[in-house]
């Protein structure tokens, strides 16, 4: 990509890596004050803005376009997954925990796929 080597994409695309960051310590907080569809209509809205802000860049993009872009995503995964998670297991038998999680993340993955291959 744009003459970057692997190792330069990678530092590139690090601020999306906020959310691993975020999720332990600001989510839960959120979650407690104000539920957890609020936080993930939060940040299913933020990722919204966020690719809404990658339209207007051509392929004569800068980085520093992109970063603001990349850090709201980083964010509003934090925001989105953790709480999409405790929602989707909620309810389910202890021993079903990690099917219902794995059905989560498969139709994640899934949902991704169909999404890319219709645009």
């Amino acid at each position: 990509l744009r003459g970057w080597s692997s190792l330069q994409t990678s530092f590139a695309l690090i601020v999306i890596g906020v959310d691993a960051v975020l999720s332990p310590l600001l989510t839960p907080k959120l979650v407690a004050r104000f539920g957890n569809a609020r936080v993930i209509f939060g940040g299913l809205l933020l990722a919204s803005l966020a690719y809404a802000l990658f339209l207007p860049l051509g392929a004569d993009w800068t980085y520093l376009a992109m970063l603001p872009s990349l850090v709201m995503l980083g964010v509003a995964f934090s925001l989105a997954y953790g709480p999409l998670t405790i929602t989707a297991t909620d309810g389910i038998a202890e021993e079903e925990q990690g099917v219902a999680g794995g059905l989560l993340y498969t139709s994640f993955q899934f949902g991704a796929a169909i999404g890319l291959s219709s645009v």
